[in-house]
């Protein structure tokens, strides 16, 4: 931790391939109000969010816990607090 406060960088640090960065994008996007978009999705990914996930995130657009547009999918405030096993569940 004193390193780290002086400044030193890390010894390491990890590098992500394709499945992680797309697994903390959607972790990282669903802790936020607005939640994925659907087109910053398709050109970091190169796929369909609705075609790779609709089956998923449908059951929490019936049970409230989220909201899928055209152009995004985001959790509701009572998804917020189960935020942690939608994103499991996705990832």
């Amino acid at each position: 931790m004193k390193e780290f406060l002086a400044g030193k960088a890390p010894d390491t640090v990890e590098t992500l391939d394709e499945k992680g960065r797309e697994e903390e994008f959607i972790m990282l996007r669903l802790r936020l109000s607005r939640g994925i978009g659907k087109a910053e999705y398709k050109e970091k990914f190169k796929a369909d969010f609705d075609k790779k996930y609709g089956k998923k995130t449908k059951k929490y657009v019936k049970g409230g816990f989220a909201v899928d547009t055209p152009d995004r999918f985001y959790l509701t405030e009572k998804g917020i607090f189960v935020s942690n096993t939608v994103i499991t569940d996705l990832i």
